[in-house]
């Protein structure tokens, strides 16, 4: 299959994409009449083309690098809390943030909607540190563990030290923990927000033991259980998406007064 494409907004094709998946870069004046670039990438599923962000915008501050990216991809670079950003390195973004950690210090962080220029100031107002690393129990690596507080966001997996944030309430929003090949996300689940208050530290115990959760349904003698299984760390919070995927846990039927196992099963497929 074969894709035209019209990359300059002039009414006519001027580049083509052909099999499955490809790269153009789209260009345009904006409102202002300034011209812009946006490097997009395409794929086709056999029914579908869709298309994602391709590109990120770039600059460095106290010589740390700082990415920017429209994750939302409206054409804009400034939706706080939506785009997203790495700030000094590392495997994982955390959502677009009002304010940065560099190098142990905060700045208020403010970037313009095209993304040609952004701001960086000393953050003034009261802080606390938040330790999420040192308290999670895993056999893996925790390559991401992202908190957002409002229009405030931060990857706190990025240092192995606790981390130094504008006080406040900070909800985990998404989570990934890898070995090897094998790896899982995690999401909010039942976790509640953990409040930094001014001049303290905050810290919570998570990840193991994991805990299954489902429900059932009893009909004579028989007892089923849908495939519907999520899995609960010690905090409350959720994972999902296992790579590959998670071994089915064993269900198990007990006498509840003598205990005696009556019968187990796994789902198939699993």
């Amino acid at each position: 299959m074969k894709l035209a494409i019209d990359t300059d907004g002039d009414g006519r094709v001027d580049t083509e994409v052909n099999g499955v998946k490809g790269a153009v870069t789209l260009r345009g004046k904006n409102a202002e009449g300034k011209p812009f670039s946006y490097p997009i990438r395409l794929q086709n599923d056999g029914h579908k083309w869709t298309w994602s962000v391709n590109g990120v915008l770039s600059t460095s501050f106290k010589n740390r690098e700082i990415l920017v990216f429209d994750q939302n991809q409206n054409g804009r670079y400034d939706d706080y809390g939506q785009d997203a950003m790495i700030v000094g390195g590392g495997e994982s973004a955390c959502f677009l943030s009002r304010v940065i950690n560099v190098g142990g210090d905060l700045f208020q962080f403010e970037i313009t909607s095209d993304g040609r220029s952004a701001k960086i100031s000393p953050f003034v107002g009261e802080t606390g540190e938040l330790d999420l690393v040192k308290q999670y129990s895993s056999n893996g690596k925790l390559v991401a563990a992202v908190v957002k507080s409002g229009d405030t966001s931060f990857n706190v997996a990025a240092s192995t030290e606790p981390l130094k944030v504008p006080a406040g309430s900070y909800a985990l929003a998404a989570g990934y923990t890898a070995r090897g090949t094998e790896s899982v996300w995690i999401k909010t689940g039942k976790m509640q927000p953990l409040e930094v208050k001014a001049g303290e530290r905050s810290s919570r115990a998570w990840g193991a033991p994991v805990s299954a959760e489902f429900e059932y349904s009893i009909s004579g003698d028989t007892i089923t259980v849908p495939p519907d299984v999520k899995f609960f760390g010690s905090a409350g919070e959720e994972y999902h998406t296992f790579k590959p995927n998670a071994k089915s846990p064993k269900i198990i039927v007990v006498d509840k007064s003598t205990r005696k196992e009556l019968t187990s099963g796994r789902f198939g497929g699993c």
